[in-house]
């Protein structure tokens, strides 16, 4: 409601927020031991985003950007977390200077090769294994088919983290993320089979 009743709150809040995670960040960084920052946000819902495009570039994407700016000057590539679909804005997200995207989600409808292809060099794409049906519900046979697929999809010119499209859950066996890893271990090095 604030983004029409009071857009100004929403700026001011955004500032104070930038403020502060830039300086908490910064004191973790100075303590040593970071090699990435990941900051973690839903933009998008399975289908769409959750707000307008103009509202993410008027409201949002702005103090993201100066966020990421703040981070990146610390010498340390920044990951965004944002799951669901959102195909609007990914390349206002990727002009914001991250360098990886988490977890392009498969049941939302990100498409990996896509995302590979029309970022390849400007982003590392993390993810895509299904893990609200696939990881759930699936066999360690289909566990590797999907593996292998997305191995397929976003390894080749390197730039390409194998994971899950969220997360490991609760609902997913312990079968199935043993599974997975196995995957991984036989699918996941160069030269791609």
């Amino acid at each position: 409601m604030n983004l029409f009743m009071d857009p100004e709150l929403i700026h001011e809040m955004n500032e104070a927020y930038v403020d502060w995670a830039i300086e908490a960040a910064t004191l973790a960084f100075n303590e040593g031991g970071i090699d990435a920052f990941q900051i973690s946000d839903d933009w998008g819902g399975t289908n769409a985003l959750l707000i307008s495009p103009e509202q993410f570039r008027e409201f949002f994407i702005p103090a993201f950007e100066r966020l990421v700016k703040g981070l990146t000057e610390l010498g340390v590539p920044v990951i965004m977390h944002n799951d669901g679909n959102i195909w609007d804005v990914l390349d206002d997200l990727v002009n914001t200077g991250i360098k990886g995207y988490h977890p392009v989600e498969k049941s939302a409808g990100m498409d990996l090769q896509l995302v590979k292809t029309k970022f390849q060099g400007k982003i590392c794409p993390v993810g895509n294994v299904n893990n609200k049906t696939t990881m759930v519900t699936g066999t360690p046979e289909t566990i590797k088919t999907e593996v292998k697929e997305c191995i397929r999809l976003g390894a080749p010119g390197g730039g390409y983290i194998i994971a899950t499209d969220h997360s490991i859950h609760d609902d997913i066996s312990t079968e199935n993320v043993l599974a997975f890893i196995a995957a991984v271990k036989e699918y996941g090095n160069y030269p791609i089979l």
